[in-house]
């Protein structure tokens, strides 16, 4: 039997006249677009007959579609760096805990933005900011992963692929809570975040079964298929 489909969060629809910003009154009201209604009904004139505004005012801000599109993506990704960072503080110098906590951030916020979380991965043209913002997390997934390796605490192997095996793992699991395929729709994990965070922390364990070392797991004296606390 096929899952349902997911009934995920949408942004709260903006209203006219409660904000002076129209550039982030017409990203919240695409954001809730593509959320209730999926990323084809999202056009510039539609997003500002939403948000209550003449048809010619939103390209003072984009001159197209794609314009919106990217200024969602470039703020999903900077939410993703945020939070990525945030979940790093107070990490031990440990390389292999540090690529569990970015699975499990990319997976948490793939449930808690799920708009942003698909405008990121639309094939458009990336913006340099985009751009920028990756390079910045693949070259720090890569300088762990190569730490990891010097200090045999990694599987050897090209890090680049060693990488990629990591973003598609979570990238596959971020899919199916924004798609609804977890069993649980995106919204009733939200009311409790810590299945987001449980089931996360499992599949990036047992993929860290195969990416660490026997030495690193004797290293730190607990089943890998169980939670970090």
């Amino acid at each position: 039997m096929e899952p349902e489909a997911p009934s995920a969060p949408a942004p709260r629809a903006p209203k006219s006249g409660r904000t002076t910003d129209l550039r982030r009154l017409l990203i919240e009201t695409a954001l809730h677009v593509v959320q209730t209604e999926g990323l084809d009904t999202v056009s510039v004139r539609e997003v500002a007959r939403r948000a209550g505004v003449s048809s010619g005012a939103p390209f003072r801000h984009f001159r197209d579609r794609n314009a919106l599109l990217t200024a969602i993506a470039e703020e999903g990704h900077e939410g993703l760096e945020r939070e990525t960072e945030a979940a790093q503080l107070g990490l031990p110098d440990d390389p292999v805990a540090r690529l569990r906590a970015i699975g499990v951030t990319v997976a948490r916020y793939a449930a808690e933005h799920p708009a942003h979380f698909r405008v990121m991965h639309l094939d458009l043209p990336r913006s340099p900011r985009v751009e920028e913002l990756i390079a910045r997390k693949h070259a720090f997934m890569r300088a762990l992963i190569l730490d990891g390796q010097a200090r045999g605490l990694i599987q050897p192997g090209d890090p680049d692929e060693v990488s990629l095996c990591c973003v598609a793992l979570v990238y596959g699991l971020a899919r199916f809570y924004v798609d609804g395929l977890t069993g649980f729709p995106v919204n009733a994990g939200l009311r409790d975040p810590a299945r987001v965070d449980a089931l996360a922390q499992t599949v990036v364990n047992y993929f860290g079964l195969g990416l660490a070392t026997p030495a690193y797991w004797a290293s730190v004296c607990q089943n890998p298929c169980v939670a970090p606390t």
